[in-house]
């Protein structure tokens, strides 16, 4: 088989490999990221735009990415997503002696990183099965996330207090050559790309899965993309989709922007007391995703969801109101496990709301969404704490999230009612 032979290892192996790394990458730098704005003097507003800066180019460019992963497959993407990933974290290593400019390009970069790393993986994981299946994929490929997100500010915090930000900055550099390096092991070395047939099992189906919308070199140019995307947006499922996950996404950006700058300053808490919260909201997330197929059998989409957006509303509103170190522990595990039980299912709530050939389309359509959460979220994180102070922020973002969980009742009824295989059909035939 064309993936064993290329790369000798489990296509979900490999998947699992890439995003636990890449994530463990990210969870490194984005708690340092607003420690290096601050100790260079910037404003709770200009923490926030050089946060928001991760999201500027995905903003713009997630829709055609899904549509150039359609085209191309995923293992090509990859590579060049590792390409970004690399220049990423060797400009932070020069951000912390070189001055701003050197973070703010390594912020593009990494946003460039993340979007292509985990559109490509997304897309193919959701042509690999259906069903429960998908859900148990999508879980498993959580949990190697959150397994990252659970070593890196653990590592962050650890080396950050023994040795500075620059070698933390060259720990996230090392980290990042696995998925760069995994990138490369499965470009396939022949032009032809095998198609997945019925006959094979999800986990034994080959990485690069077949380009479904191959088309002309006109229907695969930049306006089709945005008007392909446009009409997959008739869909209330994909919509509801995109507006949980974009909400519950503005609301975690306060976390990244001011949790460690609050935790520092208002409660006195180290670098790797800090490193230590992260991790444990990383690990409650990560254990319960292996289940997630289970937990939905057993309780159904719409009451994990709503369960999931609870935990998150209350582990982030209620951060500024409970002193102690031990307290905020308990707060990050409800927030983990509500954030780690929530972007999974909205992952595969456009995975069934949409065909073969508009997947990769319609994962770049939900990641756009997912990029105006990181663009707006911090922004707007920014002027409210210049506004009303932290507290009252944390307060008002666990507010919004308890106030969506309404939506996601709505959204989960509706597409349980169209999931049967004949209201599967693509939007973009009509």
């Amino acid at each position: 088989m064309e993936a064993r032979a290329g790369s000798g290892l489990n296509p979900m192996v490999i998947v699992m490999t890439i995003i636990a790394a890449h994530s463990m990458r990210l969870s490194i730098v984005v708690p340092l990221v607003p420690l290096v704005a601050d100790r260079y003097g910037a404003s709770a507003l200009m923490v926030g735009l050089i946060v928001s800066l991760f999201a500027f180019l995905p903003l713009f460019l997630a829709i055609p990415s899904g549509g150039w992963v359609d085209r191309f497959g995923p293992r090509r993407v990859l590579v060049v997503a590792g390409a970004f990933g690399l220049a990423f974290t060797v400009l932070l290593v020069y951000s912390y002696a070189g001055g701003m400019t050197f973070l703010i390009g390594a912020q593009v970069m990494g946003g460039m990183a993340h979007l292509l790393t985990v559109l490509s993986l997304q897309s193919h994981l959701s042509l690999l099965a259906d069903g429960r299946q998908r859900e148990k994929n999508f879980g498993l490929y959580s949990f190697s996330g959150a397994l990252g997100r659970l070593l890196g500010p653990l590592a962050a915090g650890v080396v950050t207090e023994l040795w500075g930000f620059q070698t933390a900055f060259m720990l996230a550099t090392v980290v990042g050559i696995v998925p760069a390096a995994t990138a490369l092991a499965i470009v396939p070395r022949a032009n032809g790309v095998k198609r997945v047939e019925p006959s094979e099992t999800p986990l034994e189906a080959p990485l690069e899965a077949p380009p479904q919308n191959t088309g002309t070199k006109d229907q695969n140019n930049l306006p089709n993309f945005y008007r392909n995307a446009f009409k997959l947006m008739k869909q209330p499922d994909i919509v509801g989709a995109m507006a949980i996950s974009l909400i519950v996404l503005i609301v975690m950006q306060l976390r990244s922007s001011f949790y460690p700058i609050f935790m520092e300053s208002a409660m006195g808490l180290s670098t790797s007391r800090i490193g230590v919260l992260l991790s444990t909201a990383a690990l409650f997330g990560m254990v319960i995703q292996p289940f997630l197929d289970r937990i939905i059998a057993r309780w159904g989409r719409r009451l994990v969801l709503g369960f999931a957006l609870t935990c998150a509303g209350l582990g982030i509103g209620l951060v500024p109101l409970v002193p102690g170190f031990w307290g905020l522990m308990i707060l990050a595990a409800t927030a983990g496990m509500g954030t780690g039980l929530s972007q999974p299912i909205t992952m595969v709530m456009v995975a069934d709301s949409t065909s073969d050939e508009e997947r990769g389309l319609a994962m770049g359509l939900r990641l756009t969404a997912n990029r105006v959460a990181l663009f707006v979220g911090p922004l707007l994180s920014g002027v409210l704490v210049r506004l009303v102070g932290m507290p009252a922020t944390f307060m008002f973002g666990g507010a919004i999230l308890l106030g969506t969980t309404a939506l996601a009742a709505l959204t989960s009824r509706r597409q349980r009612r169209r999931r049967r295989p004949e209201n599967l059909q693509s939007p973009l035939q009509g």
